[in-house]
């Protein structure tokens, strides 16, 4: 066919390919057997669909004298979808002539030579032999192995290399390295490596990377790396560009996340849609909740508060969150016989808007409370706070409310700390507990 005709009737199939429109060049698509069942020139300015029979196919495209091509699996009764971005550029080897001797090359394919068993000290010292770049292995043990394709399984104490595609397992001592998609497990103690997709798993004692995308589960001690997750990443270090799924690590680094992201420093320069959990959460934008000490949402909330209350004459806090969801640092101070009595500590609460102007929040803070430098006796409050406030304009808020506090040490009940009120203490196993309400009011900047 020419332009974007297509070479097959739709009504006669059960499946499809939609080739994005984006993709352009002369697109040859075979069978499992390698029989051509459309040839086709694309141009770029429009989508097409070619009909298909249900099950695996070989797409290839020549585009300016470079190759590419993917492997895609058709389901019946269903639609596949390739788009520029899931190609991976081959190396010509052969030309197939079409027409007779006056005919030109339509693209330059691979020959390959299928190999059931292989056993390689190196590329060129296997069984193999120099046939190694253009070989599909079925079964393979190598101390530095090399072969186009991988369709079974490959043990290595080395390397084990692949130029193209490979699929189903990979076992390495030192690293897997694959040049196209791999399908299935890849294990290795030092490194995994894709320069396309991976569909399945990776796991690595140091780092697993997938230049394009991970769907399935990504893990290592050190670094999992992808452009674009479906799935779980797990490591010391995870990074991805659109993340659909979890990232769980010491440092978590995306994109844009819809999901969850579980560690000690958590980065989303874009939008979060679910929960950043940790010590830092920092992200452009969230719906969901940020859960940590410091959660830093750049189109959130960022107040600064100064209030007083009945544990502490002069507080000042710092809100900090999304629009709903916020973090408090806060250190508050009042004179008490002749020694300043100190508090300090964090907390997490929740806003919810009621108008333009009127608002509420419920926030929960665990404090050390302190007199002079004494902290002998680990004192601590746990303080409840329900807040209505009023924005009186963009800079200033006025806010306050009822508390509920409870104080525990094992140096004393606490009992000076309660200004006026009923109170409730109990003591056990020399562990002193108060609990009594409270107030507070303030101004919000």
């Amino acid at each position: 066919g020419t332009g974007d005709l297509v070479m097959t009737d739709l009504r006669q199939t059960s499946a499809g390919l939609l080739v994005a429109r984006e993709v352009e060049g002369r697109l040859f698509v075979r069978d499992q057997r390698g029989h051509l069942v459309v040839e086709v020139t694309k141009s770029p300015t429009q989508a097409i669909e070619l009909g298909l029979e249900p099950g695996e196919y070989r797409v290839t495209l020549d585009r300016g004298g470079k190759v590419f091509a993917l492997e895609l699996r058709v389901a019946a009764g269903g639609r596949a979808r390739i788009g520029g971005e899931r190609f991976t550029e081959q190396v010509p080897e052969a030309v197939a002539l079409r027409g007779g001797p006056e005919a030109v090359a339509t693209v330059p394919l691979r020959e390959y030579k299928r190999l059931p068993f292989n056993l390689s000290l190196l590329p060129t010292v296997s069984l193999a032999g120099e046939d190694s770049p253009r070989t599909i292995e079925q079964f393979s043990l190598n101390l530095v192995g090399q072969a186009a394709r991988l369709e079974g399984a490959e043990l290595g104490l080395g390397l084990n290399w692949i130029l193209e595609d490979a699929r189903w397992f990979q076992l390495a001592t030192g690293a897997n390295l694959v040049g196209g998609s791999f399908q299935g497990a890849q294990l290795a103690g030092g490194a995994n490596v894709v320069k396309a997709r991976v569909e399945g798993a990776q796991l690595a004692g140091g780092a697993s990377w997938a230049s394009r995308g991970v769907r399935g589960f990504q893990a290592a001690y050190g670094l999992a790396w992808t452009e674009a997750l479906v799935g779980v990443q797990l490591a010391a270090v995870t990074r991805s560009t659109d993340a659909h799924g979890s990232q769980v690590g010491i440092v978590n680094v995306g994109g844009s996340i819809e999901g969850l992201q579980l560690g000690l420093v958590n980065v989303a320069t874009g939008k979060v849609r679910g929960a950043q959990i940790g010590l830092v959460n920092v992200a452009d934008d969230v719906e969901g909740a940020p859960i940590g000490i410091v959660s830093w949402v750049r189109k959130g909330m960022l107040h600064g508060q100064v209030w007083g209350s009945d544990t502490a004459l002069s507080n000042l806090g710092l809100q900090i969150g999304s629009r709903h969801v916020y973090s408090l640092l806060s250190a508050g101070v009042t004179p008490s016989d002749g020694k300043a009595r100190w508090q300090a500590g964090v907390g997490l609460g929740g806003h919810l808007p009621i108008t333009e102007s009127v608002w509420s929040s419920l926030d929960v803070s665990a404090l050390a409370i302190g007199r002079g430098e004494d902290t002998e006796g680990q004192p601590a409050l746990l303080r409840f706070r329900l807040s209505f406030g009023w924005q009186a304009s963009d800079h200033l808020g006025l806010f306050g409310g009822p508390a509920l506090n409870v104080y525990s040490s094992d140096k004393d009940d606490g009992k000076d700390l309660v200004l006026a009120g009923p109170s409730y203490a109990e003591t056990r196993s020399g562990r002193h507990v108060r609990v009594w309400p409270g107030f507070f009011l303030g101004v919000r900047i």
